[in-house]
């Protein structure tokens, strides 16, 4: 079985030119592909053991099995398993990356990872700030929960958070975090945990490096 990861060309370019050792870890993850005139796609064999292809829940499912997330916001605690086809997916910029999670209940994340020439080594550890406060670097994470009747979001506003890995080639996704959140309706704020492992159907290379 094979799927797609989608990566502009001039960040494919830029792939197989860079030779420094943080290049190397995001660089050298990159395949070959086929430039279809607007994009570089490119197919990979799910036969090896970092490639495989996130797996449906039953047969015709709007749900995939991209690995779990597990949380906890003060009282609440879950696990996420299923996720929302076509809705989780990493972005990638020159110096931001952005990270969409949506779970099957309607449970979402929205984490934005931010340093200067972010896409040469994502991985270590981020403060975390609140949004429109971004500066050289850090992260910042809204967390929705249009499942229960109240439709809370919270913001989270401080603490630290570790990327473990990130590969752009297999979408593996491995992430750490702990802090404090904010309701934005009510303003009470609450401890939270946050453990990520996935592996994202889509990675597109937004920017380019050249320019």
């Amino acid at each position: 079985m094979k799927y797609n990861l989608i990566y502009l060309l001039g960040f494919f370019l830029v792939a197989c030119s860079g030779n420094t050792d943080n290049e190397k870890e995001s660089y050298d993850d990159l395949p070959d592909g086929k430039w279809n005139g607007e994009y570089m796609e490119v197919e990979t064999d799910d036969s090896e053991e970092d490639k495989k292809k996130p797996s449906k829940k039953s047969q015709g499912s709007e749900y995939l099995n991209l690995g779990k997330v597990t949380f906890k916001i003060g009282d609440k605690s879950d696990k996420i398993s299923l996720f929302n086809k076509r809705k989780n997916d990493i972005i990638i910029n020159k110096n931001k990356i952005s990270i969409r999670v949506n779970d099957a209940n309607d449970q979402s994340f929205k984490i934005v990872l931010f340093k200067d020439k972010i896409y040469e080594n994502p991985k270590g550890k981020y403060a975390i700030v609140p949004q429109n406060k971004e500066n050289n670097s850090g992260v910042s994470i809204l967390y929705t929960d249009n499942l229960s009747d109240e439709n809370n979001t919270y913001e989270f506003i401080k603490g630290s958070a570790d990327v473990k890995q990130l590969k752009f080639k297999s979408g593996k996704f491995v992430f750490t975090l702990k802090g404090k959140a904010k309701n934005t309706k009510s303003g009470e704020t609450t401890p939270v945990e946050l453990d990520i492992d996935m592996r994202f159907e889509t990675v597109v290379s937004a920017f380019n490096p050249n320019v």
